[in-house]
């Protein structure tokens, strides 16, 4: 059973400094790991420039820190999370930012029988994914490096993807995850984000999302007051 957590704002949980121009809701363990504005921004970027106006499917998508940024550029996103306390926040992110343009879902990203019914109703044309990163739940203490030990498990979530004919898949995870793993879902591209010239996690690029296949390095100057 999931814990009930109180919802608090981003300056409340000590993590403003993740923001230029917003300031998110959301409860402390997901205000921990939502990503830097500059980087999602980045990432939407990329996306639309590579891909055009898509459909995009975010699966775990906490509470909306990457969200809130995919729907001022796309018209139609789904975006999915197993936990209700954080699709409530990024409903509630959602409305801050005056966006009407997201289906949100609370679904188990293990059942594939939820992929299969978006597929049937939509027509995606890119998968973003952001699975939990610690083997025990203990968040920033125990990254894995093991596909496998995400939770959910990436490399069974992007077979699953991969057999509804899902190709176009782009991947947050662990600076500790196994390139050699990544390497054996098919051609990828390993983006290395750092900030400040500090490796903090990687994205994995896979079908029409690659632009260079290999490893590929971005680095964002971030100086906040």
């Amino acid at each position: 059973m999931l814990k009930k957590r109180k919802i608090i704002s981003s300056t409340e949980a000590g993590y403003e400094r993740r923001f230029r121009d917003i300031e998110l809701l959301g409860d402390k363990e997901g205000q921990m790991v939502t990503n830097y504005q500059e980087v999602s921004e980045h990432l939407v970027k990329r996306i639309f420039e590579t891909m055009g106006e898509v459909e995009i499917l975010e699966v775990c998508c906490g509470i909306g820190s990457l969200t809130v940024f995919l729907a001022k550029t796309f018209s139609k996103i789904i975006a999915l999370d197993i936990n209700p306390i954080r699709v409530k926040a990024t409903s509630l992110n959602l409305k801050r930012q005056e966006t009407n343009n997201v289906d949100l879902l609370v679904a188990d990203a293990k059942d594939k029988k939820v992929f299969e019914d978006i597929k049937n109703k939509n027509n995606i044309g890119v998968i973003l994914t952001d699975v939990t990163w610690s083997e025990t739940g203990i968040y920033e203490q125990d990254h894995t490096g093991d596909l496998n030990k995400t939770t959910p498990a990436s490399d069974k979530l992007f077979r699953d993807l991969n057999d509804l004919g899902w190709k176009n898949i782009c991947m947050r995870l662990p600076k500790t995850i196994s390139y050699d793993q990544l390497k054996r879902l098919g051609p990828v591209e390993i983006e290395e984000i750092s900030i400040n010239e500090d490796l903090k996690f990687v994205y994995a690029y896979l079908g029409k999302l690659i632009k260079k296949i290999g490893i590929t390095r971005k680095d964002f100057k971030i100086e906040r007051n």
